[in-house]
């Protein structure tokens, strides 16, 4: 936190159809990417965490985690 590297995102859901979540989610790839540190030792802090407080049932959280990991992973992240 001390290095300007960690992000949190409130991410009110309620009302969303999950179209809409996964491409809000997936925007949030080039965010990342944009944020500095680009390159170099300090890009391993960067962390962006997201967070759901309407999300329902609580298991819709691994399913949409389930759904995006791939394109995450092909990213890098």
């Amino acid at each position: 936190m001390k290095k300007n590297t960690f992000w949190l995102v409130d991410y009110p859901v309620k009302g969303l159809d999950e179209e809409v979540i996964h491409r809000q989610m997936l925007s949030l790839i080039d965010i990342f990417n944009a944020q500095e540190p680009r390159e170099g030792d300090g890009t391993q802090f960067k962390t962006i965490v997201v967070v759901f407080p309407d999300l329902q049932p609580i298991s819709k959280v691994a399913d949409l985690h389930a759904q995006l990991k791939e394109h995450f992973l092909k990213e890098g992240l």
